[in-house]
């Protein structure tokens, strides 16, 4: 929030953020700060922030979701038992901003923001900046079920790895990812009504 308050510069900002962590006993390393930043510019710069594939849609969820698993893991555990669970803190973080990415449509929309990928939404002729049209159209379930089934595959390698937590953080971490999981299905139950300003 700073930096983009004050303008202060990418190169500061992570000098003041590298300080503040080893104020507080945590050695971060820079490239996931440089992750987190790479993800928020592309919300500021316009046509960075449209994702035309699935693969575009990664880039920056790699920054915005994915690298908080990163910087948790480094918080909740050190080696080998750390090492087991990075991949699954990653998959977790990508699944709660997919998760995030469904359920908030309109709302990004209305920030210029697109993150269902252009292809997805083309291989079901579903236009998403012509609301009207997405509200009438036959393939917009099956549009949201191909993006559920993308999501689903992230909690699934997430399940596998909350068992590496430390326990009581372990029990958090998976009431949390249930939770939003649960997301999907009240979703199908609006009949996937994302476009009346409900949650």
């Amino acid at each position: 929030r700073r930096v983009f308050a004050t303008g202060t510069s990418i190169t500061h900002s992570l000098t003041y953020l590298n300080q503040l962590t080893h104020t507080i006993s945590i050695s971060y390393n820079r490239s996931l700060f440089e992750r987190f930043f790479k993800s928020m510019r592309m919300d500021t710069i316009e046509d960075k922030n449209i994702c035309y594939t699935f693969e575009e849609t990664m880039e920056y969820m790699d920054g915005s979701a994915a690298v908080i698993g990163d910087f948790m893991c480094t918080i909740l555990m050190r080696g080998k038992e750390h090492d087991k669970a990075i991949r699954g803190a990653r998959a977790l973080g990508n699944a709660f901003q997919l998760t995030n990415m469904i359920r908030d449509v309109e709302e990004d929309l209305g920030l210029g923001r697109e993150y269902w990928p252009r292809n997805m939404c083309q291989n079901r002729k579903v236009r998403l900046r012509e609301i009207s049209t997405v509200r009438e159209s036959s393939n917009f379930a099956a549009l949201v079920e191909d993006l559920f089934e993308k999501t689903d595959a992230f909690y699934t390698v997430a399940d596998k790895a909350i068992d590496f937590l430390p326990i009581q953080a372990g029990r958090v971490v998976r009431v949390a990812s249930e939770a939003y999981h649960g997301i999907h299905e009240k979703i199908r139950a609006s009949n996937y009504d994302l476009f009346s300003g409900k949650r």
